[in-house]
């Protein structure tokens, strides 16, 4: 995806640097706003969630708990350990189960197109939504000032440029 974000980048004239891309803030809430954000960016249609936007909310509360047990081991809690290993094995066997709805397949293969061969097809989606395009840029630059809009952002980014979705 940082691919994809730098072709963009270069394309307009203006880069956007790691520092301002990656400037969540470590902290449960923006994390968690990002994610949700992204899951609802990535909507074929926003109006209609589908059955893998439930079972990405599901996803959403896996990371939450994920997200959680990592700051309570941070802070030196050692029973948070074990909690971590449950959660992150829900967590994986939650996104597993949620393949058959979402495709997530889907994702990996729109990118080896793009790496195989598939460049022009980048292109051409980049320009067919080159004002959306920009907008998305503009939101991911100002992330910190809504971490959700900014993962929605990079999700609408991601179903236009790899012309796939959830």
């Amino acid at each position: 995806m940082v691919v994809v974000l730098a072709l963009v980048s270069v394309s307009f004239g203006k880069g956007i640097t790691f520092t301002e891309f990656f400037r969540l803030q470590a902290n449960e809430t923006n994390a968690v706003d990002f994610y949700k954000g992204l899951n609802f960016g990535l909507q074929k249609d926003e109006s209609t969630p589908d059955k893998c936007y439930q079972r990405t909310k599901i996803l959403v509360n896996d990371f939450e708990a994920v997200w959680n047990d990592v700051a309570a081991i941070a802070n030196g809690s050692q029973s948070a350990k074990q909690q971590l290993y449950t959660d992150a094995e829900k967590y994986s066997a939650d996104f597993v189960s949620s393949e058959s709805v979402c495709n997530w397949m889907g994702f990996v293969d729109a990118l080896n197109k793009v790496f195989n061969g598939g460049l022009t097809d980048l292109i051409w989606r980049y320009i067919d939504n080159s004002s959306k395009i920009g907008s998305e840029i503009s939101t991911i630059k100002s992330c910190s000032n809504n971490y959700f809009n900014c993962g929605k952002a990079v999700g609408e980014l991601v179903k236009f440029l790899l012309d796939w979705s959830i």
